[in-house]
C-alpha cells in the first residue's frame, strides 16, 4: 500500500516544508490542489528542486481555466525539473 500527503499549502516555503515532511516518514506522494492559494504547478516545481525522491502530483488542475498546451507545457516543465516524478490530474470543477 502506497501512503501519501495531500496538501492545500497557503505558501510555496510550507509546501517545502510539508513535503520534505512526508519525504522523511516515508509517504510515497506528495500531492496538491488548484484552489486559490498557491498555483500548484509553480509550487510543485519549487518542491521538486527541494526534496528529492517523494512522487508528486496535482489532484485536480481545472482544465476550463487554462490552454491545454500551456498545462501540458507546465507539466512538462515540472516533471523535467522532478526527474519524472510528476503525475498531472486534470478535471472540471464544477457538476
Amino acid at each position: 500500500m502506497k501512503i501519501s500527503l495531500f496538501d492545500s499549502p497557503r505558501r510555496v516555503d510550507d509546501a517545502v516544508a510539508n513535503a520534505e515532511r512526508a519525504r522523511a516518514a516515508g509517504l510515497a506522494t506528495y500531492w496538491t490542489n488548484q484552489v486559490m492559494l498557491a498555483d500548484p504547478m509553480v509550487t510543485l516545481g519549487v518542491v521538486a528542486s527541494k526534496v528529492d525522491t517523494i512522487g508528486l502530483g496535482t489532484s485536480v488542475m481545472a482544465m476550463q481555466t487554462m490552454l491545454p498546451q500551456t498545462m501540458a507545457q507546465q507539466a512538462r516543465t515540472v516533471n523535467q525539473v522532478a526527474g519524472g516524478r510528476l503525475t498531472l490530474g486534470i478535471g472540471v470543477n464544477h457538476e
